[in-house]
C-alpha cells in the first residue's frame, strides 16, 4: 500500500511494512544499485534464477504442515533432478518482488503462486516451535508455528556457492547449520 514502507526488525529479523507515519524507526543508509531477478523458464517444470543460481519448482504441491513440506521437497524428482529441498528463508525471500503485491512474486514465471504464507526450512531462533515463512501476499517475512495448520510450498535446488551458505539448513533438520 502507498502508506506503508518496508522495515527490518534487527531484534528478531521480521520484515514488515507499517504505516509511514510511524516515527519510531531507525534509519540505515546504503549505496549501490538495485538488484532485479533474472528468471528463465526451463520448460521442464522449473525456473532458474540467474542472479542466485537457484532452480525453483515452477508449480507447487499446495498447502501442508511444515514437516510434510520438508519431506515433500526432499523426495521430489523434477526436471531430471532429485536434489530438491525446502528453501531457507533468505532463498525464499529472494523470490519476492517489492514492485508487486497479491501476489508479490512474478506470476509470469510462477503463475499459480498464492498470495499466502510459504514455508522455509529455517527454524525461528527465538521460538524453535516456529519456522521462518514468507508471505507472497505483500512479501512480509515472519514466522509460523510448525505444528499448527500449514503453509504453501515451493521447492528449490542448487545455488551459487557461498551466496546463501550462512543461512543454509544443509541437512534439512530445520535448523541453520554453522
Amino acid at each position: 500500500p502507498d502508506d506503508g514502507a518496508w522495515y527490518v526488525n534487527f531484534y528478531n529479523g521480521l520484515v514488515d511494512s507499517p504505516n509511514k507515519s510511524n516515527n519510531y524507526f531507525y534509519v540505515r543508509c546504503v549505496r549501490g544499485g538495485q538488484q532485479s531477478t533474472s528468471f528463465i523458464n526451463s520448460s521442464n517444470g522449473t525456473v532458474t534464477d540467474n542472479k542466485t543460481g537457484l532452480v525453483w519448482q515452477q508449480g507447487e504441491p499446495g498447502y501442508m504442515p511444515w514437516g510434510s513440506a520438508l519431506s515433500y521437497c526432499n523426495g521430489l524428482s523434477l526436471g531430471g533432478s532429485t536434489d530438491w529441498r525446502l528453501p531457507n528463508v533468505k532463498e525464499l525471500e529472494s523470490l519476492t518482488d517489492d514492485t508487486r503485491y497479491y501476489p508479490a512474486v512474478d506470476t509470469t514465471f510462477f503463475p499459480n503462486a498464492y498470495a499466502s504464507v510459504y514455508w522455509s526450512s529455517t527454524t525461528f531462533a527465538g521460538y524453535p516451535g516456529d519456522a521462518w515463512s514468507v508471505s507472497f501476499g505483500y512479501g512480509h517475512v515472519g514466522s509460523s508455528a510448525k505444528g499448527y495448520g500449514g503453509g504453501y510450498v515451493r521447492c528449490v535446488r542448487g545455488g551459487q556457492s557461498g551466496l546463501f551458505d550462512y543461512y543454509c539448513d544443509d541437512d534439512n533438520d530445520g535448523y541453520i547449520d554453522s
